[in-house]
């Protein structure tokens, strides 16, 4: 072998050592092949085998998840105790010593989150164990505990659905005691696991609705509560004793109508909430139409009404709702005045609902806050502005007739305060009051009869025009009547109808 070949031999031994030096050695684990049972292809069974290795949970570790979500309840049960004590300022000698008890466990669970069981220890120092606030803080750090105890059990068995259900309850029941909305955020991303891994059942997709609907997340919650419809519906059959002679009548199936009703309704209140006019009350026509609970079409009518009240403007609803509550229920009027004024009218689509708001603005202002030349002076083009019948003067449509009583009212009320002060302006108000088609006109007429006594030819007019609507006098007010008649025909000399007159007053 010549020199030049045994060294490029040399150097391709070194080039090789170098590659063995600097690449890392590569064992292959030897395949383990899972056990075949008889009759099952090797292939199918690789296949499983894979599967399984990703979704099963180990003997030990089930038992973990097990004994933490048994924890977990322990705990929960043990801060409801002490919440529902917290709420309670004295409590019996009984009471006392299970709160004492109660609290000595709950500081042997604490002592796992030392930081918090340092500040219970110096509240207890402070006010003393049975101290309604310590049993409330208590409770809080209870609940705490409770939700890491069921997030750990999760954690070793995320495949065992009930965990997160009562986990899920346990958060609602948290948020609403803490006013806390990150505990619902939780709540429902657990059970949209929970309705992702268990499909087809609509008691979960109304429990996720129910909870986005508690987050104000109204397009999830809608979404939600039609899945559970469309569940429901869908399920119907597997419900029926007998369903062999549905299966060519699907369509037909009977279904539980209260609770596609109810699952309408909360669709139709979150299409409310969108401020989704059509959608709403369609939805609420549909239940109407399928509930045969006469009390509940009513309810549904009153929310289709309540819709409509200006076209649709569901937002309006809302604030004529809030300003309502204040008139009727606090009796506060400024503040209802306000809402009405500058919150309601502006954003009004008809003219329709700008006058009755304005009717409502109008009586605050005369009947609740003294304000009645702005009460009189803003119904009066309510009154002025609105259809009537050419003959009679009456309003076209039946809903103004308040509003025409009311302004007669406010005119008639204003003439009898002016009456004795200044009798041109008294006469002014009671001949508006007469001109308009109110349910005491024959009042106002009455009045300006009285008025009218020294020109006795037209106090019988008028007296004449007030017999025409003698029904809204009192028998103190005809009495009136009778006399000025006959003071105005003796007047006249006509001494006949004088006395006809007298002897109806005489009678009385």
């Amino acid at each position: 072998m010549t020199k030049r070949l045994m060294g490029m031999l040399a150097l391709l031994c070194l080039a090789g050592l170098r590659c063995a030096v600097q690449q890392p050695v590569v064992v292959e684990t030897p395949k383990v092949i899972p056990k075949i049972p008889v009759g099952v292809d090797a292939r199918t069974a690789q296949i499983a085998d894979s599967i399984f290795s990703q979704v099963a949970v180990d003997y030990a570790m089930s038992n973990q998840a097990f004994d933490k979500f048994d924890e977990a309840q322990q705990i929960e049960d043990l801060a409801d105790s002490l919440w529902r004590y917290g709420q309670r300022q004295l409590l019996t000698d009984q009471d006392s010593l299970a709160v004492l008890r109660q609290m000595s466990q709950a500081e042997r669970y604490l002592e796992r989150r030392p930081e918090a069981y340092q500040q219970i220890r110096k509240l207890i120092k402070k006010v003393g164990r049975l101290d309604p606030g310590v049993r409330i803080e208590v409770s809080k750090q209870l609940m705490m505990l409770a939700a890491e105890d069921f997030e750990g059990a999760i954690r070793s068995d995320r495949f065992y659905i009930p965990y997160r259900q009562q986990y899920c309850k346990f958060l609602q029941k948290v948020a609403e005691r803490l006013s806390d909305r990150s505990y619902l955020d939780r709540a429902a991303e657990q059970m949209e696991r929970v309705v992702f891994a268990i499909k087809g059942q609509h008691v979960l997709f109304a429990n996720l609705a129910e909870i986005y609907f508690k987050l104000g997340d109204w397009n999830n919650a809608y979404n939600n509560y039609e899945a559970a419809k469309n569940a429901l519906i869908r399920s119907a059959i597997f419900s029926i004793p007998n369903p062999q002679p549905y299966f060519s009548r699907l369509a037909e199936v009977p279904v539980d109508t209260n609770r596609v009703v109810a699952y309408l309704n909360w669709q139709a209140i979150c299409k409310t909430k969108l401020y989704d006019a059509q959608p709403a009350l369609a939805l609420y026509r549909q239940a109407q139409r399928m509930t045969p609970d006469a009390e509940l079409k009513q309810r549904f009518q009153e929310r289709i009404d309540w819709i409509l009240w200006d076209d649709g403007n569901i937002r309006a609803s809302e604030i004529r709702e809030k300003a309502d509550s204040l008139r009727i229920m606090a009796k506060d009027y400024p503040a209802a005045k306000k809402i009405y004024l500058e919150s309601l009218l502006p954003i009004l689509w008809t003219k329709r609902t700008k006058d009755e708001i304005n009717w409502r603005i109008a009586l605050i202002d005369f009947v609740q806050l003294g304000n009645k030349a702005e009460g009189v002076q803003r119904l009066y083009y309510v009154v002025k502005y609105s259809a009537v019948d050419s003959l009679t003067g009456a309003p076209l449509d039946s809903n103004y007739v308040r509003y025409f009583n009311d302004y007669g009212k406010m005119c008639f009320n204003l003439g009898n305060e002016y009456y004795q002060k200044d009798k041109l302006i008294a006469y002014i108000y009671f001949q508006q009051a007469a001109m308009v088609n109110y349910n005491e006109r024959g009042k106002a007429f009455l009045r300006l009869a009285q008025i009218s006594e020294f020109d006795p030819r037209e106090t019988i007019e008028l007296c004449q025009k007030t017999i025409r609507y003698a029904d809204a006098l009192d028998e103190s007010e005809k009495l009136i009547l009778y006399k000025v008649m006959h003071n105005a025909y003796r007047k006249l000399g006509d001494f006949k109808n004088a006395r006809f007159w007298f002897d109806k007053f005489s009678g009385f």
